[in-house]
C-alpha cells in the first residue's frame, strides 16, 4: 500500500540537512569572529583555560540562539507540518490515504500503464446501512465498522494495489495491471471476507457491498473522471439489487437524470405534490373490510411511478423526509375517518433506512399519541429483507413498537433469504405474501405449493396471513381453499384516493349488508371494483 507521495518524501528528507548546515555554517562563523576580537584584543594577564572558558561562553552566547532559530524552531515547526500533511493525506479513522492523496497516486500508476501500454481496474466500495448503524448504535459504532471495512479491504488486497476511504461510506481500490478479464475472480474474492459479520462491541453486524467498476484506459484516461465513472457503476448497482456494476456509456445519461429527478422529487415534497392512495384488505371469511395499505404516489408535471422514485428516495436519503410525510398523512386520515364513525386501520409501508432511525420512529409515536388515535389502528409494514439484514436490530425495534400497540406487518415474505423459523422471533402479527407467488399459484405447481404452505405454516404461528396482488376470481378462490386470512389486489379494488375511497367503503358495506350471502360468493367483486373503477 502506498504510504507517501515520494515528492513529499523528499521534501521532509532535504528539510533537516539545510537546517544543520545553517548551524554549522553560524558556528564557524561566530568562532571565527571570537578569534579576530582575541587576536586584535591582546589580554596578557589570562591564561589559555580562562580564554577557552571565555571562548566557549561567547560561543553558546551566539550559538544558542542560532540552535533555536535556524534547528530547533524550523523542525518543531516541519513536525507539526508533516502531522497536518498526514492529517490531511490520510484518513484518521482506517488510515487509508484520502480522495487527493488518492488520485495523485493512481495519476502516477497511470503513467506507468501508459508507458508499458497495461490496462487497470478502479472499484468503488459502498457498504450498506452504515446510517442505520449510526442511528441505532452511535456514531462510534458506525466508525468501528468503518475502521473494519477498511481494514479488511487493505488484507484482500496486493501491496501494489492503492486501497482509500474517498470520504463517508465510500471506499475506491486502484489495481494496477489487472483488465477486463480479472474482474469477476476479484469480485468473488471480495465476497467472502466482506460478508462475515463484524463485531462491534457484543454486536455481530451483517452488512451488504455495492462495487462499481471502471477500466483504465477504456472508461477514462484520468483519476476524476475514472473515479466518477465507477461510482456511477456503483449508483446502478444499488439501484438495481446487484452485487457488482461495470461502467458503461449509458450511466452518463442515466446520471443526468437521476440528479434531475433528485430536484424535483426535494421540490415535490416541498410543494405538497405527494398523495396517499389506500388498497381495502378483504377478509375472506366474511368479505368486510379489515384495514387498508396507504400507498404513496407522486403527481404533477414531474410525477413518476412508486417503482422509480422510492429508490431513488432511499438511495438519496429522501426517504426519510417521505417516511415522515406519508406518516403524518396516514395518522390524519385514519383520524378523519374516525371522527366520522368509520374504523379503518390503516397500514403504513417503512424503509430500512426509516426503521432503523430512531427519530423516525420517535416521530411516529409521538404523531399518533398527540393526534389521541389508538395505537393498533397503525399496522408498520417492514420487508423481509429489511428485517433479515440486521435481526437483532430490527427484533428490538419492532418489539418496542409492539409493546406501544403497533401491528407489525412482514412485507413482501418469500422474495429474501429468511424463513418462519425466524419470523417466528419478530413480534410479526401480520405476514404478506409477495404478489410474484400468488399471480402464478394458478399455472405453477411449485408457487403454488410454496403459498400453501406458508399459510398453514403462519397459521400455526398465529399470524394472519395476507395476500397481496389478487387479481381475478380464479386465483381469490384458490387462496380461500388455501385458508388464506386476507386478500388485497385489484380483484376487489385498485388503490383510491381518500375521497374515492370512502366511497367505495360505503358502496361496499351497504351491498354487503343487502346481500350478505352474495358477497360470500364472491360474486359482487367484480360489480363493486368495476364501479369504483368507472369512478
Amino acid at each position: 500500500m502506498r504510504e507517501m507521495s515520494p515528492f513529499l518524501v523528499d521534501q521532509a528528507i532535504s528539510k533537516p540537512w539545510k537546517m544543520i548546515v545553517k548551524v554549522m555554517l553560524t558556528v564557524v562563523l561566530v568562532e571565527g569572529l571570537i578569534m579576530v576580537i582575541f587576536a586584535a584584543v591582546p589580554m596578557p594577564e589570562l591564561n589559555e583555560y580562562i580564554l577557552a572558558l571565555m571562548d566557549a561562553a561567547l560561543l553558546g552566547l551566539f550559538v544558542a540562539p542560532a540552535m533555536y532559530f535556524f534547528l530547533l524552531k524550523p523542525m518543531r515547526q516541519q513536525t507539526i507540518s508533516e502531522e497536518q500533511a498526514r492529517f490531511v493525506m490520510f484518513d484518521e479513522l482506517t488510515g487509508l490515504p484520502r480522495r487527493d492523496l488518492f488520485r495523485e497516486l493512481v495519476e502516477h500508476e497511470m503513467d506507468i500503464a501508459r508507458r508499458e501500454a497495461s490496462s487497470s481496474l478502479m472499484f468503488i466500495i459502498d457498504p450498506g446501512d452504515i446510517s442505520n448503524i449510526n442511528q441505532l448504535f452511535g456514531y462510534k459504532a458506525g466508525d468501528e465498522l468503518i475502521k473494519q471495512f477498511g481494514q479488511r479491504l487493505k488484507s484482500i488486497f496486493r501491496d501494489s494495489d492503492i486501497v482509500s476511504r474517498l470520504g463517508g461510506d465510500e471506499f475506491a481500490v486502484f489495481l494496477p495491471k489487472s483488465g477486463m478479464s480479472h474482474i469477476h475472480k476479484l469480485i468473488e474474492k471480495l465476497k467472502l471476507p466482506l460478508e462475515r459479520p463484524f463485531l462491534v462491541g457484543d454486536v455481530q453486524i451483517d452488512i451488504t457491498h455495492a462495487v462499481g467498476v471502471g477500466v483504465f484506459p477504456d472508461h477514462a484516461d484520468n483519476a476524476n473522471d475514472l473515479i466518477r465513472r465507477a461510482s456511477m457503476a456503483r449508483n446502478r448497482t444499488k439501484q438495481n439489487h446487484l452485487h457488482f456494476s461495470i461502467y458503461d456509456v449509458e450511466d452518463e445519461s442515466i446520471s443526468h437524470s437521476r440528479l434531475e429527478m433528485f430536484g424535483h422529487l426535494r421540490q415535490a415534497i416541498k410543494d405538497d405534490e405527494l398523495v396517499l392512495y389506500y388498497q381495502p384488505k378483504i377478509e375472506q371469511l366474511n368479505q368486510r373490510v379489515v384495514g387498508v395499505e396507504a400507498l404513496v404516489r407522486w403527481t404533477g408535471e414531474h410525477g413518476q411511478s412508486p417503482s422509480v422514485f422510492i429508490p431513488l428516495a432511499e438511495q438519496t436519503g429522501l426517504i426519510n423526509e417521505i417516511t415522515r410525510w406519508v406518516f403524518k398523512a396516514a395518522v390524519d386520515q385514519c383520524c378523519a375517518w374516525r371522527d366520522l364513525g368509520l374504523r379503518i386501520p390503516v397500514s403504513v409501508n417503512v424503509s430500512s433506512r426509516s426503521l432503523y432511525d430512531s427519530r423516525m420512529m420517535d416521530y411516529l409515536v409521538r404523531y399518533v399519541e398527540k393526534k389521541a388515535l389508538a395505537h393498533e389502528l397503525i399496522t408498520i409494514e417492514v420487508t423481509e429483507s429489511a428485517v433479515m439484514n440486521h435481526l437483532e436490530m430490527a427484533l428490538t425495534l419492532l418489539t418496542h413498537l409492539r409493546n406501544i400497540g403497533f401491528k407489525i406487518s412482514i412485507d413482501d415474505f418469500g422474495t429474501g433469504y429468511s424463513s418462519l423459523a425466524y419470523i417466528k422471533l419478530l413480534p410479526a402479527t401480520e405476514l404478506k405474501i409477495d404478489q410474484s407467488f400468488i399471480a402464478n399459484i394458478l399455472s405453477e405447481k411449485k408457487d403454488a405449493i410454496v403459498v400453501q404452505s406458508t399459510i398453514g405454516l403462519a397459521k400455526d404461528l398465529e399470524l394472519q396471513v395476507v395476500a397481496e396482488g389478487v387479481e381475478n376470481v380464479d386465483v381469490q378462490e384458490k387462496l380461500q381453499k388455501f385458508g388464506c386470512d386476507i386478500i388485497q389486489g385489484f380483484y376487489y379494488s385498485r388503490p383510491l384516493d381518500a375521497d374515492a375511497y370512502l366511497i367505495w367503503h360505503q358502496q361496499w358495506n351497504a351491498e354487503l349488508v343487502q346481500d350478505d350471502s352474495s358477497m360470500l360468493s364472491g360474486g359482487m367483486g367484480n360489480d363493486v371494483q368495476g364501479s369504483c373503477q368507472s369512478g
